[in-house]
């Protein structure tokens, strides 16, 4: 289990623990920023027929990939601890606030990342599956784009999955990876204990294995 811990960030703790919060009040039509992320939260209305509907904001960050590895009808899953609430009895009770220490939990899902100046999709994608697990892409196959949330996020991110070989190391550790785990890799079945045990709940990776169940059915059955 994690020791990761979540909290509010203000100005007193930042001095304290001598790094920047990095949010930012920007121009134009952004509200805030962070621009190391490259997440930016808008406020915008919505109009329909000239006349106003409603109001909302928009969560806007740069284009992503995602990569899910598949071998022997498994996939390939990386575990991570999320910013998700663990009782979620508890946080409708509390709604609109909601306690911190109620937030945290681990997620097994695929490699993803953003895009780095310069690069296709593609090669993202490609990029965060060999960084994140050490291998050496053997094959891509797409598997279009989808949306976090179609409510709240303007962008989509890219899909793909494909073959991992773990024995052919690309490179030495990335130090921003270090958080990184090793690969494990799951049977349809084994995923189906992950989601009584609460820690299969990413909405990229149930999408990417859901495309490939509809279109490549061979791969994972």
């Amino acid at each position: 289990m994690s020791t990761q811990s979540l909290f509010a960030f203000n100005e007193i703790v930042a001095l304290r623990l001598g790094v920047s919060a990095g949010w930012c009040r920007s121009g134009g039509s952004g509200v805030i920023e962070q621009p190391k992320l490259g997440v930016s939260i808008r406020w915008v209305c919505w109009m329909a027929d000239g006349r106003f509907r409603y109001d909302q904001v928009l969560r806007a960050e740069k284009p992503g990939a995602v990569f899910l590895p598949v071998s022997d009808h498994k996939v390939g899953l990386i575990k991570q601890y999320r910013p998700q609430v663990r009782d979620m009895d508890r946080y409708e009770q509390e709604f609109p606030d909601f306690g911190l220490d109620n937030v945290g939990r681990e997620s097994w899902e695929a490699p993803r990342g953003f895009r780095i100046p310069g690069t296709s999709a593609e090669q993202t994608a490609r990029i965060e599956a060999e960084a994140e697990t050490g291998g050496r892409l053997v094959s891509q196959q797409g598997l279009y784009a989808c949306c976090d949330n179609t409510a709240f996020s303007p962008h989509l991110t890219f899909l793909s999955f494909g073959e991992i070989d773990l024995s052919r190391r690309v490179r030495e550790a990335d130090p921003l990876e270090q958080i990184i785990e090793r690969i494990t890799w799951f049977s349809l079945s084994e995923l189906n204990d992950l989601e009584e045990d609460g820690t299969y709940y990413c909405g990229y990776t149930a999408t990417c294995i859901e495309r490939i169940l509809r279109r490549y059915p061979g791969v994972l059955q």
